[in-house]
């Protein structure tokens, strides 16, 4: 997924502690075996029901994302925000540029709370990624 979604192993991924009820309404993404797209009928189904047939669905060569989402109906799109102490870890992609990663030290540095930090490198026997625990201090000169 890191091709995919942190521009080519460029970017990063957050950790969370998903217990926190923040994350409580998060859902699950169906993959249907079919393909075929869900039908949106305006006159039967709900809003929600619309809403989570048109983001909760994806094409079954997707699954091995095993996805999760959260939706609000309510307040509809935007920017919502986390519990700071919700956020346990970041991981650097194998190929994230070194001011991406100052960057990243910048922001763990100002929270109030402890962040794994964690680096993706290539696995150089199979095709997968090997994902360490690494030292802030590895990263000062």
């Amino acid at each position: 997924m890191w091709s995919h979604y942190a521009d080519s192993h460029r970017g990063l991924c957050l950790e969370f502690d998903g217990y926190f009820k923040f994350f409580a309404r998060a859902l699950e993404v169906n993959y249907p075996e079919t393909d075929v797209r869900p039908q949106i009928n305006p006159y039967r189904d709900s809003r929600d029901q619309m809403v989570d047939k048109a983001v909760l669905t994806k094409a079954s060569h997707w699954k091995y994302e095993e996805e999760w989402r959260i939706l609000e109906h309510v307040n509809g799109p935007g920017v919502y925000r986390y519990p700071p102490e919700a956020l346990t870890g970041i991981i650097l992609g194998a190929q994230i540029p070194p001011q991406a990663v100052a960057k990243v030290l910048g922001w763990i540095e100002e929270r109030g709370h402890s962040i794994k930090l964690y680096r993706a490198s290539p696995n150089p026997t199979k095709l997968s990624l090997i994902v360490d625990e690494v030292s802030i201090s590895q990263f000062k000169a």
